[in-house]
């Protein structure tokens, strides 16, 4: 006889962006309960629910008897806990010592309120990179929840390893079982409850999963508590009868002898699936729940305040570090700042935040700034003027212009406002990295266009594009000394004014490019910075790979497949990229079996991340990184106004090896 056994993780979030603070003790009577009540009801019915640990607080505070309902249900073999972490964060856009804290601080919540900590983890906003399961092992964790859907398209495709716990597979050979969640099982109920389609029509999806023998486990609901009868985001529908509508399929599963519930760790004491998978590869190191839309650079450079608060919140990483060296670090100071520091990176306050949350992350964020100011500060910004101008000595006055030095070769275009034409790194290859391919290269009209590189690209809220390709001068800078020379421009633009300097080491295979722009108060619904085209055939193919670290604590690197990465499109008006890298360490790294090209930032500068186009053609690579500023999708894009400052460094290898030990190289 087959059987379909049915689990469930509802996750609840009072922190959820569109909920407002007064809201609270509603979200908990309207939805949290009603649920509990079902559970308690229904003694065939076993449920899996999901907090944060800041959320836990929340209840504590509001309503403990919620607390102690929990517990109850908990102890009778009904209800199980899935935790999540102290703060929802989006753990691929997050430096792996904060991600580890996070967990940490989740767990000594648990254990305070439930006294026990969960045996399964959901990970926040079902977005997973390879690097994140290290962060989970060193936490003692051993199974999470990921969403089925989401994952590679070889995974997502073998529709017989959704019924089932799988063994996943780091890079780096750590392992971590799986238990899946799907979006669309998800948004199946969803649709239901909210009477947006049949009974029969969600039976029949429902019952195409069941085996034809044996038993199959499927999650029917892993998505946000909060939408069953309230509407965070104020949406006009009737929710009054969601809680009766639940009852009743409830109640109808419970009555179909060949179906079931389980508690999600009921799953991990199955027969998991022997041969450890990878979830992630070359097209899709990063992947997020639900339909393109929700790509991660909905939390990385998209909407109102992403880029500001992840670099705020790196700045304040980065005054951590300061005062963890300082001799006389305060180890008090270090605890509330780190715990502040988890919260500020909570993903909602990233996209249809309120504005009581807003307030909420501006008076966290002032309190951080405030605790160890006798320690010297990380997190001022520099309004200088970029360069610093030799009138003595003004370059030719030919359409180009060549710099070389022993490590360093260079040539700019000053037609194109002072892009690069080539750059080259003699001492690894005399081929050059990256540069100009010219318009009608590649014979793909797709692809046909000129593709620069060091240029930015901009389209400003009311659609229009600009660029920085105008005619220019060139001059070498006063900050030239034995170790680089400075040779720099100014550009005017109608978005902003420009200051930007190249700086060519003597010593090493390095060219920085500096920025300083000055806005004038404008949205931004994409700004990509220092772009870089890869030169067609400098890189072998076969060979061909990208490295970065996404949340974790090691190199993640992705050898050419033949689905290519394609980030840079855009899913529709709204929404102008399909994805990012984390980047967590500011740095994203190209190459083969003997050479690579390093592109490098400070992220407490400007929390930039890049966005990626590798694809193999018959004519060679074509190479896109651009380091992105700003994106747009349905929660908004960013106003910039006033002065910001970027640096952007291109770093030659020589070996892939120089990438696992990185920092040393800038």
């Amino acid at each position: 006889m087959s059987r379909l056994d049915l689990y469930t993780v509802f996750h609840g979030n009072l922190q959820f962006s569109s909920i407002r603070r007064s809201d609270y003790r509603k979200v908990i009577r309207n939805c949290y309960w009603p649920l509990l009540n079902i559970l308690e009801k229904n003694k065939q019915l076993k449920l899996g629910i999901e907090f944060s640990g800041l959320t836990l607080y929340e209840i504590r505070k509001i309503d403990n008897s919620l607390i102690k309902k929990i517990k109850e249900l908990i102890e009778s073999g009904r209800l199980e806990f899935i935790g999540s972490s102290y703060s929802q964060a989006i753990f691929p856009l997050v430096p792996f010592e904060v991600n580890l804290k996070n967990l940490e601080l989740g767990i000594k919540v648990y254990k305070e309120i439930l006294d026990k900590t969960p045996k399964v983890f959901y990970v926040p906003e079902q977005t997973f990179s390879d690097g994140i399961i290290e962060v989970y092992e060193e936490a003692g964790i051993k199974n999470i929840i990921v969403d089925f859907d989401s994952a590679r398209e070889p995974i997502r495709m073998s529709k017989s390893l959704l019924g089932k716990p799988v063994r996943v597979v780091s890079q780096k050979g750590r392992k971590i079982n799986v238990i899946w969640s799907s979006s669309i099982a998800f948004q199946k109920f969803q649709r239901y409850i909210f009477d947006e389609i049949s009974y029969k029509d969600y039976q029949d999806y429902l019952y195409h999963h069941f085996p034809v023998t044996g038993k199959k486990d499927i999650c029917i609901y892993a998505g946000d508590w909060e939408v069953f009868g309230f509407s965070p985001k104020r949406i006009n529908r009737s929710f009054k009868d969601d809680y009766k509508r639940m009852t009743q399929l409830f109640g109808s599963f419970s009555k179909d002898k060949g179906i079931g519930f389980v508690l999600p760790s009921q799953l991990t004491l199955e027969n998991i699936a022997v041969t450890p998978i990878n979830l992630t590869d070359f097209q899709d190191p990063v992947i997020c729940k639900k339909q393109e839309k929700y790509n991660v650079s909905r939390w990385a450079i998209a909407g109102k305040n992403s880029i500001f608060r992840n670099t705020q919140c790196f700045k304040l990483l980065k005054k951590i570090n300061l005062i963890k060296n300082s001799k006389s670090a305060d180890k008090q100071i270090i605890e509330k700042l780190e715990k502040n520091l988890v919260k500020l990176w909570g993903s909602d306050f990233r996209t249809n935040t309120t504005s009581d949350k807003n307030r909420e992350y501006e008076d966290l964020l002032n309190k951080s700034s405030k605790l160890g100011s006798k320690y010297k500060s990380a997190d001022k910004i520099d309004t200088k003027l970029l360069i610093k101008k030799n009138n003595k000595v003004r370059l030719s006055i030919s359409p180009q212009e060549s710099f070389e030095t022993p490590h360093v070769k260079l040539v700019l275009d000053k037609r194109k406002g002072a892009s690069i034409r080539e750059l080259i790194f003699p001492k690894i290859t005399s081929s050059k990295m990256a540069g100009l391919v010219p318009h009608g290269y590649f014979q793909n009209p797709r692809l046909s266009a000129d593709w620069f590189t060091g240029h930015c690209l901009f389209e400003a809220d009311d659609g229009n594009k600009y660029t920085d390709l105008y005619p220019t001068e060139i001059f070498l800078g006063q900050g030239n000394s034995d170790r680089f020379i400075d040779v720099c421009t100014e550009i005017k633009t109608p978005l902003c004014d420009i200051e930007k300097c190249y700086r060519i080491y003597n010593d090493s295979p390095r060219l920085d490019l500096k920025y300083l722009f000055n806005f004038k108060s404008v949205g931004l619904r994409s700004a990509r910075i220092g772009n870089v085209t890869l030169d067609p055939h400098c890189f072998d193919e076969e060979n061909f790979w990208y490295g970065t670290v996404n949340g974790g604590r090691t190199v993640e690197i992705y050898k050419m497949g033949k689905p290519p990465i394609v980030q840079d499109e855009m899913v529709s008006f709204r929404i102008s990229s399909k994805g990012t890298l984390g980047a967590t360490e500011g740095w994203v790294a190209v190459g083969d079996k003997n050479k690579g090209l390093a592109i490098c930032w400070d992220k407490a500068e400007i929390a930039s991340c890049p966005i990626v186009h590798f694809e193999n053609t018959s004519q060679g690579i074509y190479g896109r990184i651009q380091p992105s500023i700003a994106e747009s999708d349905e929660t908004g894009f960013p106003v910039f106004n006033g002065l910001y400052r970027l640096t952007i460094s291109y770093i030659g290898l020589s070996e892939i090896r120089q990438i696992y030990n990185f920092k040393k190289l800038i």
